[in-house]
């Protein structure tokens, strides 16, 4: 593997880890005036250490065995590799920040209901139910890519779909118990994790 291009790739989507990083962290700094909790559900913690481990081993599953993705690849296709990881990276990163900008201080890691939460269908929730989730999904396909094989970057992918059905069902749990109809209405219309190709009317 051209040592370049691979370096190129991994300082990208480092830099696509960075701006995520911040936005979240900006936006739990920012959850000390979000009010009190109405209702919480603490099992979706399982569904996030789920998906945690599915990022470790994007991160971190080595096996000689089993080559990265770019080490297969002739090296103009090694350079193409990189600039799409990079590409997906900071296309997620940014979907997430759009997403935490659209949620304000309803944004939370556990599934939790706030005194005069509101639903939001707006922005990215537009396109899909769960954006951050599929921002982190794009996070974890480009560095899956271009860090571990390809037989490690599908089990990461799957561990993380599972943990993040798991907490998706919870919060949809809590929106529905609130909005009733509205939220009914709105996930019939608006998919829970990859956007339609083309929009309802």
């Amino acid at each position: 593997m051209p040592q370049q291009a691979a370096q190129f790739a991994i300082v990208g989507v480092i830099i696509g880890w960075c701006v995520l990083g911040a936005v979240l962290l900006k936006a739990r700094l920012q959850q000390s005036g979000a009010g009190k909790a109405q209702k919480r559900d603490l099992a979706s913690w399982f569904g996030l250490a789920l998906q945690g481990l599915g990022f470790a081993v994007a991160w971190g599953w080595r096996d000689g065995r089993y080559p990265t993705l770019m080490s297969l690849l002739p090296a103009a296709g090694q350079w193409l590799l990189a600039l799409f990881a990079i590409a997906l990276a900071l296309a997620s990163a940014l979907f997430a920040a759009a997403a935490v900008r659209e949620l304000g201080k309803q944004w939370s890691l556990t599934a939790r209901l706030l005194q005069g939460h509101e639903l939001i269908t707006s922005g990215p929730f537009a396109r899909v139910r769960h954006p951050i989730y599929s921002a982190l999904l794009g996070m974890l396909a480009a560095t899956g890519v271009i860090l571990v094989s390809p037989q490690a970057t599908l089990v990461a992918i799957a561990i993380y779909l599972f943990g993040t059905h798991l907490r998706a069902r919870r919060e949809e749990r809590l929106l529905a118990e609130m909005f009733g109809e509205a939220y009914a209405d709105y996930a019939r219309r608006v998919p829970r994790l990859l956007p339609r190709l083309r929009r309802e009317r």
